[in-house]
């Protein structure tokens, strides 16, 4: 391990994208649009696609099983891209694994106290650190699950209703941290005001449409400076990505440069350290350098 070994720059990864949405949306078709897919998870829902399958599995074991069977021997059979879907659909295996034949619910498995559900969120873990593997292994992982509306308590101010993963809501943050995009798919609507009524009534189109920032309304959010929205198709999709990514390299050259022409090593150093993390908004950084640049050029005027 040394510093000489560090890399700069943009790194072209596999892809690690959540995409949740109502039923019937579009999610699974966006899915089979991404490279050589392979479909883990319920069939039933993706009848009408023609896309590879891997036997459903009847159980949390058949689950880890077959993500270890793909991240093994998939890119030799052909596949790059690993699809869950429904993510929601492997809830009732994972509690099924908890509670055993006990008899009883997640709630009281253990003796109460929250142990079911810790327990619950335990496979949930190992299902993601699989998923890890396979990414590592060089696959794509795309994670499709269906969405509900529940109530949010704002802390701040009145509670609202809010679009959610319909499943548990730590599991969800596991996942919903561990890729690099989660997009809300869902048709076109807006309101209009009724002019007979005087109400506000939703309107739609047969456009799907897919949506890349955090919103009041649900989660969302990626790390490749996409469009806050887009139509639901992964041609779209992916061109919105490329042009991103080049945006962002742009950005990584325009700070190397600014670094160079700072020359203060103590700067750069918490910029290397800011630019390390995954989340961090690569354009605020550029411009803070810009900004550190301009006062230098000031203060240099001033003493010339």
């Amino acid at each position: 391990m040394s510093l000489k070994n560090t890399r700069n720059g943009v790194l072209d990864s596999p892809l690690r994208i959540l995409i949740y949405g109502g039923e019937k949306v579009g999610k699974s078709s966006f899915a089979s649009g991404a490279p050589s897919p392979l479909w883990l998870g319920a069939d039933a829902g993706t009848d009408h696609l023609n896309i590879r399958r891997m036997p459903q599995p009847e159980s949390f074991r058949e689950v880890l099983e077959g993500i270890a069977e793909v991240t093994a021997n998939g890119k030799a059979e052909g596949i790059e891209t690993l699809v869950l879907d429904p993510l929601n659909w492997f809830e009732a295996l994972v509690v099924a694994d908890v509670v055993g034949d006990s008899g009883k619910s997640l709630a009281e498995w253990g003796g109460g106290y929250g142990r079911g559900a810790s327990a619950a969120l335990d496979r949930w873990r190992q299902i993601k650190n699989a998923l890890e593997a396979a990414w590592h292994a060089g696959l794509n992982v795309i994670l499709c699950a269906h969405s509900h509306v529940k109530k949010f308590e704002d802390p701040e101010g009145p509670g609202y209703e809010r679009y959610e993963l319909a499943m548990n809501r730590e599991a969800a943050g596991l996942f919903k941290q561990w890729v690099d995009a989660i997009l809300f798919a869902r048709p076109d609507t807006f309101g209009k005001v009724d002019p007979t009524t005087k109400k506000i009534k939703a309107y739609g189109s047969s456009t799907r449409m897919l949506y890349t920032e955090l919103h009041p309304a649900y989660d969302a959010g990626n790390r490749w400076r996409l469009p806050a929205e887009l139509p639901l198709s992964w041609q779209a999709f992916i061109e919105a990505k490329t042009q991103g990514q080049k945006q962002i390299a742009s950005l990584h050259v325009q700070i190397d440069e600014g670094l160079r022409e700072l020359g203060d090593a103590e700067v750069e150093r918490k910029v290397r350290a800011m630019l390390a993390d995954p989340n961090v908004d690569v354009a605020a950084v550029a411009e803070a350098v810009a900004e550190k640049l301009a006062a230098q050029a000031k203060s240099v005027g001033k003493e010339g």
